[in-house]
């Protein structure tokens, strides 16, 4: 046990076992004084300066003679205080409005019945003749290049 106080005193045990040593610290009186007589002997080495007997004497006196200072009270906020209010009142009535402006936009003036317009379908036969004459005018993603090249071709089948 004596190992793990010294550990103890130079930091090197970790949360579980430091719990153990300080409650048997709590429990045993010559654990304490070995506790006791470890930290004088690690004073000596470290050459710390001893305090004279009349030390805690002068620092009794001393703090005895300061001045008490009375620090104000901190004033509790008010949870609702008027500006708060008013500003909560403000946002509710600017929401508000607008809410009753973006519904009034949306009421119908009349029902009207939607209906399918069915698509006419047109051969292309009859469009490409269209296509053809007005291509020219025609704002394609080709911009410069010409969308229609006309060609012939000559399929022959067999052996002609």
């Amino acid at each position: 046990m004596k190992e793990q106080l010294s550990a103890l005193m130079d930091g090197e045990l970790d949360g579980d076992d430091a719990r153990i040593v300080f409650g048997k610290l709590k429990q045993t009186e010559t654990l304490r004084e070995d506790w006791e007589i470890y930290h004088l002997i690690g004073d000596g080495l470290r050459q710390t300066p001893l305090l004279d007997s009349g030390f805690s004497a002068r620092f009794a006196e001393r703090l005895a003679a300061e001045p008490t200072i009375l620090a104000p009270q901190l004033r509790k906020p008010r949870a609702f205080s008027p500006k708060v209010a008013l500003s909560m009142a403000a946002s509710l009535a600017a929401v508000s409005v607008v809410a009753w402006t973006a519904f009034q936009l949306n009421l119908p003036d009349a029902p009207k019945l939607a209906m399918n317009q069915e698509a006419v379908h047109l051969s292309s036969a009859s469009v490409s003749g269209y296509v053809n004459a007005h291509q020219e005018y025609s704002t394609s993603a080709y911009y410069g290049a010409s969308p229609y090249s006309r060609a012939s071709v000559d399929v022959r089948r067999g052996d002609q």
